[in-house]
């Protein structure tokens, strides 16, 4: 999965992560709480909408 985004909005949001190395530990922690069926049925409705 690709997410892309802008220069300028990817510095602006790393002024409020303090530690952005740790951002994919902390997305792959998200996801292992929402568990697979809420992450399934998320990636369905972005297929759905052309996304």
């Amino acid at each position: 999965m690709f997410h892309f985004i802008r220069e300028e909005s990817l510095a602006e949001a790393l002024k409020h992560y303090p530690q952005p190395e740790l951002i994919p530990q902390r997305n792959i922690e998200l996801l292992r709480e929402m568990g697979l069926q809420a992450v399934a049925q998320r990636l369905s409705r972005c297929r759905e909408k052309g996304g």
